[in-house]
């Protein structure tokens, strides 16, 4: 029977580290022979046939883990996957082939005294502001921006600026902030195949709540989750949650309005020379009452990234 010989060639396992923003990869080189039996009467192998054989005869292929001869029992090592095979004939010697395995991982641990960049984390801020209708100009802020409607509703003070009821539009500065990461979805153990998935009802439970404790420098009550986004590439999500800083704790500003609902009107300021009425009382309404610690919607490694800086000066 025709056999296949392979080696690994001493050029083989070379490394190229990134950083945190790319893969780590690992090449394994082999050199896999074909040998004819040694009784005469064989046919040599067809292309298919070699494909066929190669497949079994190469110990790597795309989407494994790397070979366990490799890897023993070196935990960091255990989560390079193949992602490419590249096989080449040989043309000094018939039935011979070059073979090259790529194998790479996005995580960053092949030191585990270098904590800066160990998990993949991004931030991107955007400054902008919204428009919003302002009845008062400097009014008095409710602590955190609570206000429990219609229960804690008061008069909000400040200097009136709408005109027969009709309010000014200003500006109020907002930060939009993006943070992503990713998330290994392959599950610890030998053998497991259920996949280790963000847990998405515990992250739908952030979705259109405030910060109940102080978030990536913004003050309780500032930070408002909108959302996040989730993309599944490989063995890995690429998870993006979205959130939005507003200097007026996310609150607009609603007239007192009487049986008609128009805002209650009283004699106010002179303008050009002509009295006008404005808005007797202003109340503040949350659309967003509920708060929670959005620290938690974060793994601990991924945390520690938002407040880490490195590499260390020297």
């Amino acid at each position: 029977m025709p056999t296949f010989s392979v080696i690994e060639i001493p050029e083989s396992r070379q490394w190229r580290f990134t950083d945190r923003w790319g893969e780590n990869t690992l090449e394994l080189h082999y050199r896999v022979v074909w040998t004819p039996p040694s009784v005469g009467g064989e046919t040599p192998p067809t292309e298919e046939d070699i494909l066929l054989e190669l497949g079994t005869a190469i110990p790597v292929r795309p989407q494994t883990r790397i070979p366990s001869a490799v890897s023993g029992t070196n935990g960091y090592l255990k989560e390079f996957i193949c992602r490419s095979v590249t096989v080449t004939p040989l043309r000094e010697r018939q039935y011979a082939w070059d073979v090259r395995a790529q194998f790479s991982t996005y995580h960053y641990g092949w030191r585990d005294d270098d904590t800066w960049g160990a998990e993949y984390v991004k931030q991107t801020r955007t400054t902008s502001s919204r428009k919003a209708a302002f009845y008062r100009l400097s009014p008095t802020m409710p602590s955190n921006g609570d206000v429990t409607w219609p229960t804690s509703v008061v008069d909000i003070g400040g200097t009136k600026v709408d005109t027969n009821g009709n309010p000014q539009t200003r500006s109020v500065a907002q930060q939009h902030i993006q943070i992503e990461f990713l998330q290994d979805r392959t599950p610890t153990g030998s053998g497991a195949t259920t996949a280790d998935d963000p847990s998405w009802t515990a992250l739908y439970a952030y979705i259109n709540k405030r910060n109940s404790a102080a978030f990536l420098g913004w003050p309780i009550g500032t930070v408002l989750c909108t959302g996040a986004t989730a993309t599944l590439d490989n063995e890995w999500w690429r998870v993006s949650v979205t959130f939005i800083y507003d200097e007026m704790f996310h609150l607009v500003q609603v007239p007192i309005v009487n049986a008609t609902g128009a805002p209650v009107l009283k004699p106010g300021a002179t303008l050009a020379g002509q009295m006008i009425l404005q808005t007797d009382k202003v109340g503040f309404y949350q659309e967003y009452p509920t708060k929670i610690d959005f620290n938690n919607a974060f793994l601990t490694p991924t945390k520690e990234q938002f407040t880490k800086s490195g590499p260390p000066y020297v």
